[in-house]
Order: structure tokens, then C-alpha cells, then sequence
């Protein structure tokens, strides 16, 4: 990642913590932005939660700086293993559900609600992947039970830390399968039999990972699909540029837009690359070029539309072979129903002469009012700018929202960049993000239950 003039080269996250307090003073320099005193109580741990962040990142750490923890990889176990050992510390209970979801339970003395407040995010990432997508929100879920340990007279009610298992669907497609499986809007069979491009199953990598669960001495108790919960609440970066453009601080998440992916696959006749004349040619490549090029035509008019063509796969693979199949995602997005609807039919139409599979249809989602309201008082109190914004990302809140009631917080990335080694996000937004998620949680807790 880069510097600011004049601070010391920072290769990877882990690096940064050590040099928050130089970057601080850089910010204040070039910016004129100012660390807020959060001196008010409940605050969080600044040092702890930016040191567990920069733990985390070098699990699976690359040497672009970046991250690879695909789905339920030894690399994910691990650090899914050492947040359960905080969360152990902390005096939490773990469950685990039957996709691979984890549930950390604090239980606060005199409890009068058995429906817990759930908070949380993923740990996996995407191949080459950033430091705070979903760990962000982990990690300061994990930081809510730490503030809240200490103050265990102000709620009457149970707080979780979920670790949804396969947000990210870079390794088994469909994305946010975990959360979609607990909320049952994907079929656990369907799920656990879906396979990765090196054939291993779901099931069969899940039953490695809880092996190595046992073997570090961790016992998870069972927990079934579709829980009940008091609320929902999910910490993370934007992703997009809105929040760092306006010089905002903090997102409240009002709606996740609606998403429809899809794997297209058409079929050709292999070839000698040299023999068989252009003519005369049944190239599967070709057929899936004027696929693509059809989707474009048809889609190019819906305002507000986004649709993208992620991974593209050709067989036999030979350099002088003519390609016998080809297959390639679909990926559309739209916060209306009726415009991603739309879309769906149009591209349903122009793949007639394909296979086509829908993986997975989301609707846009509006997030609880009174948890948003939540969310945005919080971020008031402390002092902090925010503003409504619609996700333009799937999350696993989206699927949680069929649960219980349900919200999402936003922090800037620089440059709006995510999916990507050279997603950063600053301390002090880290630190903002995760007071503000503290501070809603024990809102919700302290609540009588409904």
C-alpha cells in the first residue's frame, strides 16, 4: 500500500498498526482531519482492535500486501480458530450451524432474553483480496463483547458474534451462501454438494475445517438453521467512494440493492486451429462472444443498472484447439425490484440458446427503521458525520433481514477500492466504525424484549 510523504514504506496492514501514530500526525498535516477523543464511556480499545485487525491480516497474508482466505481454506480455519479463542477468552459460548456459520455467545449475568443481538461479518476473501472486507466486522463485533464484558449490568440480553461461512463465493458459488442457507433461502443439500474448480465439495472442506476445530481443543455446540434473534447488525467498508468523496465518516445503510447471477455455458466442436476452415467452424468461443455481446445490447438502457461478466472459462484450453464449450458468470444488479426484474427477463431472453443457471436471486432489501435510526443516533452522540446510503454490495445482512430486524454501518476505503490488495481503510475510521457499532449494540441489548 502507499505512504504519505515522508512516513515509512508500509507493505501490509500489520505495518500500519505499528505506525498509526505517525499516520495520524501525516492526516492532521495534509488533511486537517483530527482523531475525535472518545472519552465518553463504553469506548472501545483503539490498540486492541487495530492490533487483532493486523493478527488477522497475516493469515493467509500475500506479499502484494494483500489476502488470500478463500472459503473454509486452511488459511480461513486458522483465523475462524483464533477468533474463536478470543471470543473463548472473553467468556463466550460457540456454536456452529450445519453450513458452517459460527455463533459466539456472551451471555450477560441475569439474562431475561434467550434472543440474542447478532453481530458479525465474514473472514474468507476473495483471491487476491483486501485486509477489511468482513474482517472489519468481525473484528469489532468481537471489540462489542470486550466493551460490553465490562459493563455487564447495562443489558438484560445475549450478544452473538456470527462468522458467516462463504460470503464471498470465490471459492464455491453462489456468494453469501452461509447466511443464505441459516435464513433458508438456499436449500443446505444444494449447498454443501456445490463443488470448487478443484472439485472439492462444500461438505467434504467443511468437514475438514471443524476437524481442525476439534484438534485445537474448540468445542462448538450445535446450532440449527433459521435462529431466532433479537437484531442484526453488520459493520463494513463501503466499498465505493461515496463516503471518502463527501468526506463523511459514517454510512447508515438504509436498502441492499437486489442482485441475479447466473453461469452461462454454450457448447462448440473441437478443432486443429490450422485445418479447419472459419466457415466451417462450430467455435464454442464465438457463440459465447455474441452471447456477451447480445447481454450488453439489451441491458445497456436500464439506468442505474450493474451487471458484470466475472470469470470466463474455455475447454479444451489449447492453443491451436478450436474450444469445444465455454462457460462464463453473470452478475446484475439494481435497488429496484422492477428494474432487476426487468433485467432478468431481457437476459433470460437473450440466452435461449445457452445454458443458463441461476445461482442465485436476491431482492433489494430495506433495512429496519428503528435499527437505522439506531445506527445514525449512535454516530450523532459521538460526534461523528454520517449519512443514508443503499449498499450497492451483497451482504450477508441482506439474508439476516428475513430473520430479525436488521441494519448495516459504512466506513470509507480509500479510494473506494475493495476486492483488491490495496484496500485500506484508516485507523481512525476503524476505530469510528467500531464505536458506532459498540455503541448500537448496547442500544439494542439494553432494549426489553419484543
Amino acid at each position: 500500500m502507499d505512504t504519505a510523504p515522508g512516513l515509512p514504506a508500509i507493505r501490509h496492514w500489520a505495518d500500519a498498526v505499528r505506525f498509526t501514530g505517525l499516520i495520524t500526525q501525516e492526516l492532521r498535516k495534509t488533511t486537517g482531519i483530527r482523531p475525535h477523543m472518545l472519552n465518553h464511556d463504553r469506548a472501545v480499545d483503539r490498540d486492541r482492535t487495530l492490533g487483532r485487525l493486523a493478527e488477522i491480516a497475516k493469515i493467509g497474508a500475500l506479499d502484494n500486501g494483500g489476502v488470500c482466505r478463500l472459503a473454509l481454506s486452511e488459511e480461513e480455519t486458522h483465523a475462524r480458530i483464533r477468533c474463536l479463542k478470543c471470543a473463548e477468552s472473553i467468556g463466550c459460548e460457540s456454536f456452529v450451524d450445519p453450513i458452517g456459520n459460527l455463533f459466539m455467545r456472551w451471555t450477560p449475568p441475569g439474562a431475561t432474553s434467550q434472543r440474542p443481538v447478532l453481530v458479525g461479518s465474514h473472514l474468507d476473501s476473495q483471491p487476491v483480496g483486501g485486509n477489511f472486507d468482513g474482517v472489519l466486522g468481525v473484528i469489532a463485533a468481537l471489540e462489542c463483547i470486550e466493551v460490553l464484558a465490562k459493563h455487564p449490568g447495562s443489558v438484560a440480553t445475549p450478544v452473538e458474534v456470527a462468522i458467516w461461512c462463504n460470503e464471498e463465493g470465490a471459492r464455491f458459488n453462489p456468494t453469501t451462501m452461509g447466511s443464505a442457507v441459516h435464513a433458508g433461502h438456499l436449500q443446505l443439500d444444494d449447498a454443501l454438494a456445490v463443488k470448487a474448480a478443484d472439485g472439492m465439495a462444500v461438505g467434504e472442506a467443511l468437514a475438514k475445517s471443524l476437524a481442525s476445530f476439534a484438534a485445537s481443543d474448540i468445542t462448538l455446540a450445535p446450532r440449527p438453521l433459521c435462529g431466532a434473534y433479537a437484531a442484526y447488525v453488520e459493520l463494513h467498508i463501503e466499498q465505493g467512494p461515496i463516503l471518502e468523496d463527501q468526506g463523511v465518516a459514517i454510512g447508515v445503510v438504509t436498502d441492499v440493492q437486489g442482485l441475479a447471477q447466473y453461469r452461462v455455458s454454450v457448447d462448440g466442436v473441437a478443432g486443429h486451429a490450422g485445418a479447419v476452415p472459419m466457415e466451417r467452424r462450430a467455435d464454442a468461443l464465438s457463440s459465447a462472444r455474441t452471447l456477451m455481446d447480445a447481454i450488453d445490447q439489451t441491458l445497456r438502457d436500464l439506468h442505474g443498472l450493474r451487471y458484470t461478466i466475472g470469470r470466463f472459462e474455455l475447454a479444451p484450453g489449447s492453443i491451436n484447439t478450436i474450444a469445444s464449450s465455454a462457460s462464463f458468470t453473470l452478475d446484475v444488479r439494481h435497488p429496484d425490484r422492477i428494474v432487476l426484474e426487468d433485467a432478468m427477463a431481457r437476459v433470460e431472453a437473450a440466452l435461449t440458446n445457452a445454458r443458463a443457471e441461476r445461482l442465485i436471486y436476491q431482492t433489494p432489501v430495506p433495512f429496519d427503521k428503528e435499527i437505522t435510526e439506531a445506527i445514525a443516533a449512535s454516530a450523532a452522540k459521538r460526534g461523528f458525520s454520517w449519512r443514508r446510503m443503499v449498499s450497492g454490495a451483497i451482504h450477508d445482512a441482506a439474508h439476516v433481514a428475513a430473520l430479525c430486524p436488521s441494519g448495516m454501518i459504512f466506513v470509507p476505503c480509500r479510494d473506494g477500492i475493495s476486492h483488491n490488495e490495496n484496500e485500506f481503510c484508516d485507523p481512525e475510521a476503524v476505530v469510528q466504525g467500531a464505536q458506532v457499532l459498540a455503541d448500537t449494540v448496547f442500544a439494542l441489548a439494553a432494549r426489553p424484549e419484543r
